[in-house]
């Protein structure tokens, strides 16, 4: 079980307290509340107690650290903590952010500005503007596909609809 921290009006350290303790102190407005993590109280009123030394005690590992808090004189436990370490999760987003990037590279996808407006204005000069036809479907005038010029190098991109068509 961890105890509570507990510090006097001069935010000196003093030995740490049981929660059954530090909640009656706390509920007869003895302490206040300090810190929530790790929970520390403080006294309002000034203390004189001799204080017994406490050792930190470090377990690191592969995935994690174990810290623990021991009071030297009794050996027991006074606070105790567990450290995650973020390495692996790092490397699995970075893993999956690299397969993002080959995938879009291995399809030929290219960035495209585009290179008309809705108006009918070319960006580029002496562009020819090339029009999808398409049989079977009628265009809404609502909905245009972005048009690009010949000679732009995202002409000879795929189409969306030819990379992900459905397996027949």
């Amino acid at each position: 079980m961890s105890k509570v921290f507990v510090l006097d009006t001069n935010l000196k350290q003093l030995n740490p307290v049981y929660p059954g303790q530090a909640r009656r102190l706390l509920s007869s407005g003895k302490a206040a509340v300090y810190r929530r993590y790790p929970f520390t109280i403080v006294l309002k009123t000034a203390v004189e107690a001799p204080v017994e030394p406490l050792r930190i005690k470090i377990d690191p590992g592969s995935k994690t650290t174990g810290m623990a808090m021991v009071n030297d004189t009794t050996g027991e436990v006074v606070f105790a903590a567990e450290l995650l370490h973020q390495g692996e999760a790092i490397k699995k987003r970075l893993d999956k952010r690299r397969g993002v990037r080959r995938t879009i590279q291995g399809i030929g996808y290219q960035y495209c500005r585009a290179l008309h407006r809705s108006d009918g204005y070319s960006y580029q000069k002496g562009a020819t503007l090339v029009l999808p036809k398409r049989e079977t479907e009628t265009i809404p005038a609502s909905s245009q596909d972005v048009v690009q010029a010949e000679g732009s190098p995202c002409a000879q991109a795929p189409r969306k609809e030819d990379l992900f068509s459905p397996l027949s």
